[in-house]
């Protein structure tokens, strides 16, 4: 985005009861168009409101994550912020991003399937004790560069794999490989 550091990377515009949303837009075209910007983006807030007091009444005892590499709006992340959510970073940035609002540490996960050293660094420097693993070779990298880990999160590829781990409890390769990730987490880290 160009512009300077104090101009508003976002405005957020409540509509009155009585104003149009087709109105609304067009005004924002005419207004962008005079000014010689090429882009804007029109979305109703209020689902995400919506969307996380379903998940509440629906499903509380287990914790919404956003992957904030899915939309990284400061005002998307300020309203999940401010209603708790927890938040999924795959980067420096989206990290800042997210402490930047006041997130915890111990609400932040350094997600990403390969991490940059640099990456789980900062995270260790930062106090973020949730990082996702999916393989050996990242388990190991994250033991070397985050020696206070709390707790390692081993990914899972699809919601099928999951319901075959959770439901059928065959052994099957991906079965066989979240068991040796466990057993290889509880030898690389004293937890």
């Amino acid at each position: 985005m160009k512009g300077t550091p104090d101009e508003p990377r976002f405005s957020v515009e409540l509509l009155e009861g009585s104003a149009a949303l087709r109105d609304v837009i067009d005004k924002h075209i005419r207004d962008q168009t005079l000014a010689l910007k090429s882009a804007f983006l029109v979305a109703d807030l209020g689902v995400i409101v919506r969307q996380q007091v379903r998940w509440r009444a629906e499903m509380d005892q287990i914790r919404p994550f956003y992957a904030v590499k899915s939309n990284s709006s400061p005002v998307v992340i300020e309203i999940l912020a401010a209603l708790g959510t927890g938040f999924v970073c795959s980067n420096k940035h989206e990290l800042d991003l997210v402490k930047d609002f006041g997130v915890p540490s111990q609400d932040i996960i350094l997600g990403g399937t390969c991490k940059q050293l640099s990456h789980i660094k900062y995270a260790a420097k930062h106090n973020i004790p949730l990082l996702v693993c999916d393989n050996e070779v990242e388990l190991r990298k994250i033991a070397r560069c985050h020696p206070k880990i709390q707790l390692y999160t081993v990914q899972v590829k699809s919601l099928e794999t999951l319901l075959f781990l959770m439901f059928l409890k065959e052994v099957s390769s991906a079965h066989q490989a979240c068991i040796y990730l466990i057993k290889n987490t509880e030898k690389t880290v004293i937890l």
